[in-house]
């Protein structure tokens, strides 16, 4: 075996191992957003919309990806182990392998926009929850106000 080969042999085994450890990493994170959710819930600091965000939005893609997508890549890499000493199928197979690679990868940064996108909905959120703080302070104080002027204009 050429010197070249041994080590397009080893590059597409290096990423086929890749490939394995990054599915389950994913589903690793996928479960972790599910116990979020879960103390969430257990917490009674959950609404619907950020449940949800959480599982519609990252969980459950992050799980397909896990389960569906990334697989579906280590099945086209172990194609492209298998046609590398065949020229004529080596070609359609890296193809195909790409392709699968660019649908996980697109997968990857629509989950990756959904965290970005719910990272700004968490900072709206605690902003309005220090503007109605800031209101509830504010209208403590002006009764106390009130108060304090009626009691002035009773002591006259």
């Amino acid at each position: 075996i050429s010197r070249h080969r041994q080590r397009d042999r080893l590059r597409v085994a290096g990423l086929l191992q890749n490939v394995t450890q990054s599915a389950y990493e994913t589903l690793g994170v996928a479960d972790g957003f599910e116990s979020i959710v879960a103390e969430l819930v257990n917490n009674r600091v959950d609404t619907e919309e950020l449940k949800k965000r959480l599982q519609q939005e990252i969980s459950e893609p992050l799980k397909e990806i896990g389960r569906d997508k990334m697989p579906k890549l280590e099945r086209c890499l172990q194609g492209v182990q298998k046609a590398m000493s065949d020229r004529a199928t080596l070609r359609p197979t890296l193809l195909a392998a790409r392709q699968q690679g660019d649908i996980v990868l697109e997968a990857m940064k629509a989950v990756l926009t959904r965290m970005l996108e719910l990272e700004s909905y968490n900072e709206l959120v605690e902003l309005l929850r220090g503007i109605t703080t800031e209101q509830q302070k504010l209208n403590e104080e002006t009764k106390q106000q009130q108060r304090a002027r009626l009691r002035g204009l009773l002591n006259d």
